[in-house]
C-alpha cells in the first residue's frame, strides 16, 4: 500500500474502479465445483460480469449498480487517499445505468476493450465498447478504450498496425503474474516500441485529458476554385491535411485561433 501511495503522489500510478467484487451483483461466490466446470466450458454463465446478470440475461437495477460503485470508490479513497477518476468494467460488460452512476459520482473516464465489429445477433452484451475518445450517453463520461488486451504476443502483433493507422495504443493487461515480465521480455518490449516516433507513458486519466483536448478542435472550411479557406480553433498543435483532385497539402498548425489558406 505504501508503494501505491508513493506512486500516486509522484503521478506514475493511477488507481481506478474495477467494481467491488468482480462477481455479478446479487449472486453468491460460485462453488469450487462450478469454477472447475466453467473452466472446461460446461457452465455457460459468466458470473465475472459484475454489472450485468448473464445468468438471467437482464440488466441490473441502477440503484444496485451505484451502491456497488460508490462502495468501491469509498474503499479506494479510504486506503489510498485518492478519488478515482477512471473505471474499467469487469469482463467489459456494462449498460446505461452504469454510465449514469459513474456520471453522478463524477468519474470522467471509462476504459474497456475496443471492438471494431458488432456482436452477433442475440449476444447478451447490452452495449458494445466504443472507439477511443467517444463520449458516453450522458455526454460527459469519455471512453478511453483499451485497444489491446491479452498477452504480450497480441500486443506485439498489433503495434505495427496501430502505428500505421495513427491510433493511440492502450495496452491494458489483467491478471498477469509479475514473474511474467522477465528481463528478456522487457528488453524485447522496448525494442518493439522503437517503431513509434513519439511515445509516452500515460495513465488512463492523462490519456483522457489529452483526448478531451482533441475533441475541442473546431474548424470551418470553404472551397472555391481549388483554394481552401479554413478557420481553426484548437487547444493543442495539430497537423492539417487537405486533399483535392489528387493533390495534397499538409500544414502544421500551432495551438490557438488561425485563419489559413491552402491552395490546391
Amino acid at each position: 500500500m505504501s508503494i501505491l501511495r508513493d506512486g500516486l503522489k509522484k503521478g506514475i500510478v493511477e488507481i481506478g474502479i474495477h467494481g467491488l467484487t468482480h462477481l455479478t451483483i446479487g449472486y453468491k461466490p460460485p462453488s469450487e465445483i462450478t469454477r472447475l466446470l466453467s473452466k472446461v466450458g460446461l457452465v455457460k454463465c459468466n458470473l465475472a460480469r459484475e454489472f450485468y446478470d448473464s445468468k438471467l440475461k437482464k440488466e441490473i437495477p441502477y440503484e444496485l449498480q451505484k451502491k456497488q460503485l460508490e462502495k468501491s470508490a469509498k474503499l479506494i479513497k479510504g486506503f489510498l487517499g485518492n478519488n478515482p477518476k477512471a473505471f474499467a468494467p469487469p469482463a467489459h460488460v456494462w449498460d446505461d445505468s452504469t454510465e449514469k452512476a459513474l456520471f453522478e459520482m463524477g468519474i470522467p473516464y471509462f476504459s474497456a476493450d475496443m471492438n471494431f465489429y458488432l456482436y452477433p445477433e442475440g449476444y447478451d452484451f447490452r452495449k458494445n465498447p466504443s472507439p477511443i475518445g467517444e463520449t458516453a450517453c450522458n455526454g460527459e463520461l469519455l471512453y478511453v478504450s483499451a485497444t489491446v488486451l491479452s498477452n504480450y504476443g497480441t500486443f506485439k502483433k498489433t503495434l505495427k498496425l496501430f502505428n500505421e493507422l495513427g491510433v493511440p495504443l492502450v495496452w491494458q493487461q489483467h491478471n498477469f503474474h509479475p514473474s511474467w515480465f522477465t528481463p528478456e521480455i522487457l528488453e524485447s518490449f522496448f525494442e518493439d516500441l522503437e517503431i513509434f516516433g513519439d511515445k509516452a507513458y500515460m495513465t488512463v486519466s492523462e490519456l483522457g485529458d489529452l483526448l478531451r483536448s482533441y475533441r475541442r478542435i473546431e474548424s470551418h472550411a470553404t472551397l472555391e476554385n481549388g483554394l481552401i479557406r479554413c478557420e481553426v480553433n484548437t487547444e493543442i498543435p495539430i497537423i492539417a491535411e487537405a486533399y483535392y483532385k489528387g493533390k495534397a497539402q499538409v500544414r502544421e498548425i500551432p495551438a490557438g485561433h488561425h485563419r489559413i489558406e491552402l491552395n490546391l
